[in-house]
């Protein structure tokens, strides 16, 4: 019977954009009532088919082996639930490389309710993701009026497999808590440009405040709401105009530069930011340019979506570097020149261009070379430019009307299964990284955490295979060397141990797992001298650990007696 209705609901959510996207309404002149049940049946249809796409999420696990222990499961702060020391806690601390209050909290509320009960924490994110479908639309019907293309704005960004990751991750609750006050921000945006007055406005700065406080993706929507001035709200007039819906954002911007620069604080103390010291701002740049191309060819074609993107050292001289800046110039020259005729493509174009700037690599934070998480909010930019350009060729060309709502059918038809297929790809640890190098190449992250869910599971055979490849591709991997030589100090093969935990002390002298594990290694080979000498320097960078005060007493006493 379970089975029975999971189907019919997946018949049913693939039927409804078929019959939506097929209507031929967006020029009819239909009366209110038939307006507003149009508009009912695209929130009923959009809050379906994205629950339809997402629903295997709330079978899912946690991703302990990436940030969701950092973030809940591990995280004494957050599983401990609400109190006055976890939310002091929660304002206070750069944890995770970022200072992100609220999303620490929501986090704490999730514990607080449903414990560490994976599901519900899935649900949560789903919920956020459905209600930021709805807010989308209704911000484009309402400034636009144009239904049928909000729907289709909408749409994209409900279902599309790229968005998977910020849906089905749970450690991502920032992208889907961020984005709703995104949206939010927009519809108290259109309130105030309505009727422009101090108490709108201020709902406008406290909605924005809270967005930055769960994620400084947020940076870039003072700039949003420039473009939207401009296309479709109409709101420069002049030279003159322009000068005052600019003044007009000095306080959102002042506030996006105050959340980027405690941010760079952040994660230049959580140490986030120590990959990009060995990139030159040549290979940077260059992994830009491919980047914003890349997007936008997974969006069309979204295949061999990763966790994970290894970055790749590029040059701007690089043939894929060249063609990349060629075709970003070409189309910013395009959407400029027709910026008079049609003012919606500059508006697209450059929202997915702006919002991309703080994580498309200049100033880099992580060793990943993109990452799909980074589209929810951009994408929506290219969405524009499709919906309204393709609205005006249809205009022209009538007889293709019907095959076009065909087409859209289809697509999203595709767009929904390949959601619900990648969302099966979070299931679980080993499922999401064994994917990951399916679909990539020396990808030494994937291989790490894959050794790290089979040393969970007892593989230790499996796993240290999967470390030699991290050490293969990232020879300066200290951690994976380190993870070996504590594998193979439980299987009782010293030797390798210890010179396991040395390659991983040449690279990285004061990493003080890896000298406890040689001291445990020196222990186990009867080498007293040279296990003291080693638990000595982990009290020198770790003076609080208790074990190894206790093994030092041990130890001197048997080197003592020996």
């Amino acid at each position: 019977m379970r089975l029975q209705l999971e189907v019919d609901f997946d018949i049913i959510a693939i039927k409804v954009p078929l019959i939506i996207f097929s209507m031929k309404t967006e020029d009819l002149q239909a009366t209110e009532q038939h307006r507003r049940s149009s508009v009912f049946l695209i929130y009923a249809a959009l809050a379906l088919v994205t629950a339809a796409a997402f629903e295997p999420v709330c079978k899912n696990d946690f991703i302990r082996q990436y940030d969701d222990a950092t973030y809940v499961t591990d995280n004494p702060n957050v599983k401990g639930g609400i109190s006055l020391e976890s939310i002091r806690w929660a304002f206070t601390a750069m944890y995770a490389a970022n200072w992100r209050p609220l999303t620490w909290l929501s986090h704490m509320l999730d514990c607080e309710i449903f414990g560490l009960d994976s599901s519900r924490h899935h649900l949560v994110n789903l919920l956020f993701h459905i209600a930021n479908v709805l807010l989308l639309f209704y911000v484009f019907s309402k400034m636009t009026g144009a239904i049928w293309r909000s729907a289709f704005v909408a749409a994209v960004f409900a279902i599309h497999p790229l968005h998977v990751q910020s849906v089905a991750w749970v450690a991502e609750r920032k992208d889907v808590l961020s984005g709703f006050f995104w949206m939010l921000t927009l519809v108290i945006y259109i309130w105030y440009s309505g009727k422009p007055c101090i108490r709108r406005y201020l709902l406008l700065v406290i909605s924005f405040c809270l967005g930055l406080m769960c994620k400084p993706m947020l940076v870039t929507l003072p700039l949003v709401l420039l473009l939207l001035d401009f296309w479709p709200l109409g709101r420069w007039q002049s030279a003159r105009s322009m000068f005052a819906l600019i003044t007009e954002k000095i306080p959102l911007l002042a506030l996006s530069a105050a959340s980027s620069v405690v941010t760079f604080i952040a994660q230049q103390k959580g140490g986030a930011m120590r990959h990009a010291a060995s990139w030159s701002f040549e290979t940077r740049l260059a992994n830009a340019m491919v980047s914003y191309m890349k997007y936008i060819g997974k969006m069309f074609y979204p295949s061999s979506l990763s966790v994970f993107y290894p970055q790749f050292v590029r040059k701007l001289g690089d043939l894929e570097s060249v063609v990349s800046f060629l075709v970003l110039a070409g189309l910013s020259i395009v959407v400029l020149w027709q910026i008079r005729r049609r003012p919606y493509l500059a508006a697209g174009w450059f929202w997915y261009v702006g919002t991309l700037v703080p994580v498309i690599g200049l100033l880099h934070a992580g060793s990943q070379a993109m990452a799909d998480r980074y589209t929810y909010i951009p994408l929506i930019g290219i969405s524009i430019m499709i919906a309204w350009g393709g609205s005006e060729v249809l205009e022209k060309w009538r007889s293709l009307e019907i095959w076009a709502a065909i087409l859209a059918g289809l697509i999203f038809c595709f767009l929904l299964i390949a959601t619900r297929t990648q969302v099966g790809y979070w299931r679980d640890d080993y499922t999401l990284f064994s994917h990951a190098v399916k679909v990539t190449k020396n990808n030494y992250l994937a291989y790490y955490n894959l050794a790290k869910s089979f040393e969970g599971k007892g593989e230790y055979g499996q796993a240290i295979e999967n470390y030699k490849k991290v050490v293969q591709i990232n020879r300066g991997d200290y951690g994976a060397y380190n993870n070996m030589g504590a594998i193979f100090l439980k299987e009782g093969q010293l030797d390798q141990a210890v010179a396991s935990c040395e390659a991983s002390l040449k690279i990285e002298p004061d990493y003080v797992a890896a000298i406890y594990n040689l001291g445990l290694a020196r222990l186990k080979q009867g080498n007293y001298e040279e296990a003291i000498s080693q638990f000595t320097r982990v009290l020198e960078v770790k003076p609080d650990w208790p074990e190894v005060h206790i093994l030092l007493t041990i130890e001197f006493s048997c080197f003592q007696a020996a």
